[in-house]
């Protein structure tokens, strides 16, 4: 499933439950996630039928290194000729491994990405996304939102799951629970106008009032 969330903004979805984002900029498209390693080149396929072929990415950004988010990273990558791949610090070696992080679930492993690098914090990647990445650890060490502020967008990552309720992530798929509220926060306090995620739809109906009540709730 394909769907244009926002403008130049599309949701991709190879496997039911486990999004990809697609962010048109001006130096070219930036991907978020790339899925799991069996399902990366339907994706490949899904990106393409919008317009996105080889030579077009600029940039994947993992919002951690969970199988399910990087598994399918290194095909993506070689298929499109991505330039650079970006993962926060803590989860950059587990990455550049192909396993999952410490603390979380383990999960078999997946092709490793030995070229990817760690992602700058808080600087604008596109001049005309003005797209920011934002620390929101404790899903796992490295866990990182993708802020446009511009557009109101924030990607969430697996902070939260939106799947049959919005929620945080479940305290048995943290490295640190406590740490994830905290970050929910981080993501409440972005202002979203539209808040999406890995697992589940699109949240537009005050994202970040709801974000602020699921804390309330804890």
């Amino acid at each position: 499933m394909t769907t244009e969330v926002a403008d130049g903004i599309f949701q991709l979805t190879p496997v039911p439950g486990v999004n990809t984002w697609a962010l048109r900029g001006a130096d070219g498209w930036t991907l978020v996630d790339a899925g799991l390693q069996p399902t990366a080149g339907r994706l490949v396929r899904q990106l393409r039928r919008v317009g996105i072929g080889r030579g077009d990415v600029e940039r994947l950004v993992l919002t951690h290194a969970h199988l399910d988010h990087a598994g399918g990273a290194a095909l993506v990558r070689t298929e499109l000729g991505v330039r650079e791949v970006l993962v926060g610090a803590a989860d950059l070696p587990h990455a550049r491994e192909g396993r999952n992080p410490p603390g979380t679930p383990p999960g078999p492993g997946y092709p490793a990405l030995p070229m990817a690098g760690e992602a700058l914090l808080d600087v604008a990647l596109d001049d005309e996304l003005d797209m920011r990445l934002v620390a929101t650890p404790g899903h796992t060490g490295g866990h990182l939102a993708v802020h446009l502020p511009r557009s109101g967008v924030v990607i969430g990552g697996d902070a939260v799951f939106n799947v049959f309720r919005l929620a945080p992530s479940p305290a048995f798929l943290c490295s640190d629970a406590a740490a994830n509220a905290v970050s929910v926060g981080v993501l409440a306090d972005l202002d979203p106008t539209v808040l999406l995620l890995a697992h589940g739809r699109p949240v537009d109906d005050d994202p970040a009032g709801r974000l602020r009540q699921l804390l309330a709730d804890t």
